[in-house]
């Protein structure tokens, strides 16, 4: 614990095409749509803390759940 609280977060999602080198490290093939999730974490005082990007494949069963909180 480093004495900061959470108080809320942005997150955005869209689709990608992974590019030659993301989709090497993900194992897919060059163009392969992905899941592009964008996320800011804001502390109580308001000051963004954390900022993620996360590429995902989600294959053709798969789904993306967030829960925060």
């Amino acid at each position: 614990n480093h004495g900061v609280h959470l108080a809320r977060a942005l997150e955005g999602v869209s689709l990608v095409q992974a590019t030659a080198d993301v989709a090497e490290h993900l194992s897919v093939e060059p163009r392969t749509t992905l899941l592009k999730i964008d996320r800011l974490l804001f502390a109580l005082n308001g000051l963004p803390i954390e900022w993620r990007v996360g590429l995902c494949h989600l294959g053709n069963n798969e789904f993306y759940q967030c829960e925060m909180g």
